[in-house]
């Protein structure tokens, strides 16, 4: 099973900021750093902030949130230091 950097896999924490995440080149997994409703599990929940955190990736091109979740997941004044990262897959905004 892959081991994601964050992964509230039950959605009840709405919101994630002011956090100092860093993948390193030998993370078990390259392609995320934050995700949203893996595996399908998840509490419907009108709101997902992702605000303030520094990213840094060390590693491989990376995604900092993968959103599977039908919520729109706003990321605000969020910073990505390093390699390659894609700021968001899926639905919601990047500001």
């Amino acid at each position: 099973m892959p081991v994601w950097t964050i992964c509230p896999s039950d959605l009840l924490l709405r919101k994630i900021n002011r956090h100092v995440i860093e993948k390193g080149p030998n993370s078990d997994n390259h392609g995320t750093a934050i995700m949203l409703g893996e595996a399908g599990r998840w509490q419907p929940t009108q709101k997902i902030l992702i605000e303030g955190n520094t990213f840094t990736n060390n590693g491989p091109p990376t995604v900092f949130v993968r959103n599977l979740t039908p919520t729109p997941a706003r990321l605000i004044g969020n910073t990505l230091k390093g390699n390659t990262t894609t700021p968001l897959t899926g639905k919601g905004s990047v500001q």
